[in-house]
């Protein structure tokens, strides 16, 4: 698969993600594949979303696979084709998230808890229940008060896994989406251009 049948599928997948929502892409978004991201403090950067110049930057997968080689690969789990198009999803997500993020809070924790499950939504089963497996310890945000930043900062992977399972909940999924982009969250830190990873 190239990496432009890739950014098709994982484009779809978003649109398709997102479309209860009546949510679609900005206007003259960019992907550009990089063969290395600059890393932000901890975080092994796999892409980020630019909503200044509405540009995605994501490494493609050859540097993707060396990098999960390289560091503790993301959710416990060798970089395949398919994990890396969902990085796709959750950045190209982000590009959507943006557009329509109303609430007037500074907090990362609303956008990248949607993105998660936009992207965790959107694996292939048997992608996602590995991925699951190993965290079979971890069970869902309780409440909203703990989708905070400092739980995304300290742990991303564990942070989108309880955003996919709280996500799934009946009392959640799309309704929750929208309130989050419409009232957002408690503050609970700065937002920015942090990668996902």
């Amino acid at each position: 698969m190239s990496e432009r049948d890739a950014v098709c599928i994982a484009a779809q997948k978003a649109h398709d993600f997102f479309r209860p929502l009546d949510l679609d892409f900005p206007g003259q978004l960019t992907i550009a594949f990089k063969q290395q991201i600059q890393p932000s403090e901890d975080f092994l950067s796999i892409g980020c979303y630019h909503p200044e110049s509405n540009s995605i930057f994501v490494l493609d997968y050859r540097s993707a696979v060396a990098a999960s080689r390289r560091a503790p690969p993301a959710f416990g789990i060798p970089m395949s084709i398919s994990l890396w198009r969902s990085y796709l999803v959750h950045e190209i997500a982000h590009a959507i998230v943006e557009r329509y993020f109303m609430a007037d809070n500074h907090t990362l924790a609303p956008t990248e808890y949607i993105t998660a499950a936009a992207q965790l939504s959107t694996l292939p089963a048997d992608v996602l229940a590995h991925i699951l497996s190993n965290y079979r310890n971890v069970s869902a945000f309780r409440d909203e008060s703990e989708i905070t930043d400092l739980f995304y900062f300290m742990k991303p992977c564990e942070f989108a896994v309880k955003a996919y399972l709280h996500y799934l909940r009946s009392a959640n999924g799309q309704k929750f989406i929208r309130r989050l982009l419409q009232e957002g969250l408690p503050d609970s830190g700065v937002r920015g251009n942090i990668p996902f990873f």
